[in-house]
Order: C-alpha cells, then sequence, then structure tokens
C-alpha cells in the first residue's frame, strides 16, 4: 500500500469520502444527460432522414414545375424576372437550450404580399413558386435538423467521455484511498488496543509483585 501518496488520517478519511460520494453524484447526473441527449440526438436524426426523403420530392416537383415554367414563357424571360426579384431578408435564427446545448432553428416568414410584381405572369411560375417556397421551406428545416443532431451527438458524446473518466478512473481510485485509510486506521487501532492492553497488563504484574 505503499504506492498510495496519502496520509491515512482521519481528517482525510473524511475528505476522501466527500469526494468519493461527489464524483458518485456527478457520475449518474452525467449517464442520465448522456441517455437524454443520445435519445435527443436519435430523434433528430430521424427526423433528418424523413426530411430528406421530404426535400428528394419537392425537390423534383419544384423541378418539373420550373420546367413547364420554361417551356411556357421562355428561358431568358424566366432569367430576367428573376435577376429582378429582391433579395429574400425573411430567415429569421432563433436558439433554444438542450441539456446546456445551444441549437439553433432557421426560420422563413412568408411574405405576406405578391412577390412577383410584374405586367403578366404565367400561371405555371405561379406553381413554380409555390414550389420554390416549400423547397426553400424544407431545405431550411432539414439544415436546422442536421445541426441540431450534429450538435448533441457531439456534446453526448464529450458527456460519455466523462462518465467513462469518473466510471473507470476515479471513482475506484478514491475507492481505493478509503479502503487504504480505512485499513491504516484499523490497523492502528488494533496496534493501539494492543499496546494499551500490554502496559495493563505490566501494570498489574507490577502491583501483584509489590
Amino acid at each position: 500500500m505503499a504506492f498510495f501518496k496519502i496520509t491515512p488520517t482521519k481528517a482525510n478519511l473524511m475528505k476522501v469520502k466527500a469526494m468519493l460520494s461527489l464524483m458518485e453524484s456527478s457520475y449518474t447526473l452525467l449517464d442520465k444527460k448522456r441517455v437524454v441527449l443520445l435519445r435527443a440526438a436519435n430523434a433528430e436524426i430521424k427526423k433528418k432522414a424523413e426530411l430528406e426523403e421530404r426535400l428528394k420530392v419537392v425537390s423534383a416537383d419544384f423541378q418539373e414545375k420550373l420546367k413547364h415554367a420554361t417551356v411556357a414563357m421562355g428561358h431568358y424571360r424566366l432569367e430576367s424576372i428573376a435577376a429582378g426579384m429582391p433579395f429574400d431578408e425573411s430567415i429569421t435564427l432563433s436558439t433554444r437550450s438542450y441539456m446546456g446545448v445551444e441549437v439553433t432553428h432557421l426560420h422563413h416568414e412568408e411574405s405576406t404580399k405578391d412577390e412577383l410584381d410584374y405586367d403578366t405572369v404565367h400561371i405555371t411560375l405561379d406553381f413554380a413558386t409555390q414550389s420554390m417556397q416549400e423547397f426553400k421551406s424544407v431545405l431550411l428545416e432539414l439544415a436546422s435538423v442536421t445541426d441540431a443532431a450534429d450538435r448533441l451527438q457531439r456534446e453526448m458524446v464529450k458527456t460519455q467521455k466523462r462518465a467513462n473518466a469518473l466510471e473507470k478512473v476515479q471513482i475506484p481510485k478514491y475507492k481505493k484511498y478509503r479502503d487504504f485509510i480505512a485499513q491504516s486506521l484499523e490497523e492502528k487501532e488494533r496496534e493501539e488496543f494492543f499496546r494499551l492492553k500490554l502496559l495493563k497488563k505490566k501494570k498489574m504484574h507490577k502491583k501483584q509483585k509489590a
């Protein structure tokens, strides 16, 4: 037991027990956090897969309707209309904290006014524009979910490492410290008990001789 660099005293025993209790409580909290983060990350990953499939459908629909508009109006006219469109500044970003993890969310506010302000618009372009708005909405949601899943997974891995460090390294080490100090104190108490018993016998022997 000489490899322990700690003095076996009652004060140190109390300190080690307090530290061990704190570590065990911390491990319990970290393990619960890990489980919650894992569930949340899995939920975001599942949602991500669903959005990716939906994006494929919406993208195909948008491309098809854009083709119809191109045939009906002509490629150069569509380019001219696109060049005159204002920049979309209706995308907002909000954040929320999930078990200490900052998760961002992108949201697109649909304009209440007509964005296309020109004399004649073919109905095929209306359909293409509606489809484009849906594509944009799904794409932004997918970006938000992907970012959330990545952040939650990274935090879950960090939490797992901290929990493993406590469970595999720190807690066993302090348990050895606790056992070492407790055993050393017990040995000292036994030695003191036998020493006092021996002194008592010597006194009794002296009295008998006297």
